[in-house]
């Protein structure tokens, strides 16, 4: 059951929210008043795309091209970028699936 101060917002459209979450994580929860939810699925990728900038600022550009041409660079960016899929896909699905659960819930009095 859901808090009081998280209200869900009925009527919204399930594609609308996976759609949301498609573009950018924890979005479609947003769209559906699944502020908490969708913060803590935001957070991660925010975080971590913070981390980056922060290790690119500090090296310039030859650094990075030198890095950026390296095996095990590339092999490790082929792994998160599957680990990125996997939790898109999570995202985007749960968004779904709370929309459809909200379709048919009767509105609160």
């Amino acid at each position: 059951m859901q808090p009081a101060h998280e209200t869900l917002v009925r009527g919204r459209s399930p594609f609308a929210a996976a759609f949301l979450s498609l573009l950018f994580p924890g979005l479609g929860h947003a769209f559906l008043g699944a502020y908490r939810r969708g913060l803590g699925f935001a957070a991660p990728v925010v975080l971590l795309g913070a981390l980056i900038a922060g290790f690119a600022v500090r090296m310039d550009v030859p650094e990075l091209a030198g890095i950026a041409i390296q095996t095990w660079f590339l092999i490790g960016l082929f792994v998160a970028n599957l680990v990125l899929l996997v939790y898109r896909a999570y995202v985007i699905v749960d968004a779904w699936s709370i929309g459809r659960a909200l379709e048919g819930r009767p509105a609160n009095p």
